[in-house]
């Protein structure tokens, strides 16, 4: 048996080979169509295989002008298309591609690295090929983004495949770099939201480049469009970054939109470009006209600590409805130091019930612990002849925790009839941190003769002695 011909021999050592010797031609690895015009193209030329033999073989750095094919490559220019007989080691090795064997492929696709220079054509064809299994189509990929980035080839790749190719090909854009981006942006609107990610950390991979389209995109009227462009904009502009100006015009745009999803992106995006921000949602808020305020207040506090000022300068407005938004605003924050609590148990005094209200919610639900410092202002909502405020002081003192507690027992004592039932439940509700309760809570029982009330101490002292008993 002939051994095969090595990697390195020339065109007289493997046109020595017999008709009866396995040859292994483009037309092996090219798809019947592309062939067929190949083929018939070459023989209208004079070039291709005829009755006396094989077409000569021809490698790259000698290969003769005369018998090359002209072909339109994927980024529209004119280049020569070899159509030489392929090199029997490389054919095998682009079959061995989709080798269940994992060494195999790991063999040939190193072999194809070596060689990429005369195997690109095949491994494009095969990339290409939605015949092909997906495993020796993504392998071709691989290596031919790691020899050339053809940005064109893997865009067209890219929106044509699926799987494990369309992830290839999208890689290989990421090497691609700017070029890449108009493919990639006009992709945004294309495929699942998993799909839709995909593109977006693609996009923040390539970097600053980007950019500039990234902006015309965040105003596109494709929603999915705007939305995967700001998403990809909030990861690349900062504060500092010379884009800011401009990205903060397309950040409110998305923030003005229809869609709440492309406000919450918006929102994003505002929260990366921090204090630039601030006075456009300031302004926002106050314009009686916008549609979505309630949402810009939330985003004015997540802009982080440096809106506190603005927050507590809305909360202190002569507009009812100013208030409100400032204390809507505040639910939306994490930054629970002494100056932000003292703002909002200001609210709870508020002369406006809807600003009451706000106020109390922007605590109800906190677990903080830095925010007990509220706790003897909503010890003192559970007065309020509104039910609803007292049972959103409630809520917020069960969330807070064991540190309420001990506060419980002088209200439980002396409290007006609404605290001492709201009292009661609260402690039955922290159980294990209301032990201190006990005495208040028999003394009630006996005293009063308010059946829902005596019905509310029963439940908490019986769990709060359940709770003991466990411990």
């Amino acid at each position: 048996m002939r051994k095969p011909a090595s990697r390195v021999a020339g065109p007289a050592a493997r046109h020595r080979a017999s008709d009866d010797r396995l040859a292994v031609s483009w037309r092996s690895l090219v798809p019947s169509a592309l062939a067929t015009t190949l083929l018939a193209t070459s023989l209208l030329s004079g070039c291709g295989p005829s009755s006396a033999g094989p077409a000569p073989t021809r490698m790259p750095g000698n290969a003769d002008p005369s018998n090359a094919t002209p072909a339109t490559n994927s980024r529209g220019s004119t280049e020569r298309l070899d159509t030489r007989p392929l090199d029997p080691v490389l054919a095998q090795a682009i079959r061995r591609l989709g080798d269940s064997d994992r060494t195999d492929r790991s063999r040939a696709a190193a072999l194809l690295r070596d060689r990429t220079d005369e195997a690109s054509p095949a491994l494009r064809t095969l990339a290409a090929d939605a015949a092909a299994s997906d495993v020796a189509r993504a392998l071709a990929v691989r290596i031919l983004s790691e020899h050339e980035p053809d940005a064109g080839f893997f865009c067209s790749l890219y929106t044509q495949s699926h799987g494990k190719v369309a992830l290839e090909a999208l890689d290989a854009l990421t090497r691609c770099g700017v070029d890449a981006v108009p493919c990639l942006v006009d992709a945004l609107d294309r495929g699942t939201a998993a799909d839709r990610a995909a593109v977006v950390r693609t996009l923040v991979a390539i970097g600053e480049p980007a950019i500039p389209l990234l902006l015309a995109g965040s105003t596109d009227p494709a929603i999915d469009r705007r939305v995967g462009a700001c998403a990809a904009l909030a990861r690349l502009v900062t504060q500092d970054s010379p884009h800011a100006t401009v990205t903060l015009r397309s950040a409110l745009a998305c923030l003005d939109d229809e869609e709440e999803i492309a406000r919450r992106t918006g929102r994003d995006l505002i929260e990366s470009l921090g204090d630039l921000a601030i006075p456009s949602l300031v302004a926002r808020i106050r314009d009686a006209e916008h549609p979505h305020r309630e949402f810009v207040a939330t985003t004015l506090a997540a802009t982080g600590s440096t809106a506190f000022a603005s927050l507590v300068e809305l909360s202190n407005d002569a507009s009812p409805e100013i208030r409100r938004l400032a204390f809507h605003g505040f639910g939306g924050w994490t930054d629970w130091n002494d100056e932000a609590i003292d703002a909002v148990t200001n609210g709870f005094t508020d002369p406006d019930v809807r600003v009451r209200h706000a106020a109390l919610l922007t605590i109800r639900g906190e677990a903080d612990t830095r925010i007990k410092r509220a706790i003897p202002a909503l010890i003192d909502v559970l007065a309020s002849d509104r039910l609803e405020e007292r049972r959103i002081a409630e809520s917020a003192l069960i969330a807070i925790g064991p540190a309420v507690g001990h506060r419980l027992p002088r209200v439980i004592s002396g409290g007006t009839e609404a605290q001492r039932l709201h009292a009661a439940r609260i402690a039955g509700r922290l159980a294990g941190g209301a032990d201190s309760c006990i005495p208040a809570l028999e003394s009630l029982h006996e005293s009063t003769e308010d059946d829902a009330l005596r019905n509310e101490v029963d439940t908490a002292l019986r769990r709060i002695r359940k709770k003991a008993e466990r411990r």
